[in-house]
């Protein structure tokens, strides 16, 4: 699980600056994927409700529909924020 997380923390950051970009430049395909690639991952870790966040912008990016893209992903990268802390904090205690 450690290792897990470990790469979690790692990946994490790149994959929301991907998805960043897909939503600021309006790539609906781009979207899609970035969120769906982290949609497995935070479901995998039993984060259901960023998992859930994560959903929607892919359904977003499939449906080409971003207008509320923006918003969606400032609340799904503050939760990833406290999450990613929270793991953190607990690889950190358990070393």
């Amino acid at each position: 699980m450690r290792e897990l997380l470990e790469i979690f923390l790692e990946e994490t950051p790149k994959q929301l600056t991907v998805l960043e970009n897909a939503i600021h430049n309006a790539d609906g395909p781009g979207v899609e994927n970035a969120a769906h690639t982290l949609k497995g991952e935070l479901g995998y870790l039993g984060l259901a409700e960023s998992a859930a966040l994560a959903r929607d912008l892919e359904r977003m990016g499939r449906e080409r529909e971003l207008q509320s893209a923006p918003e969606a992903f400032r609340r799904f990268k503050s939760g990833l924020k406290a999450a990613s802390e929270a793991m953190h904090e607990s690889l950190v205690q358990n070393r």
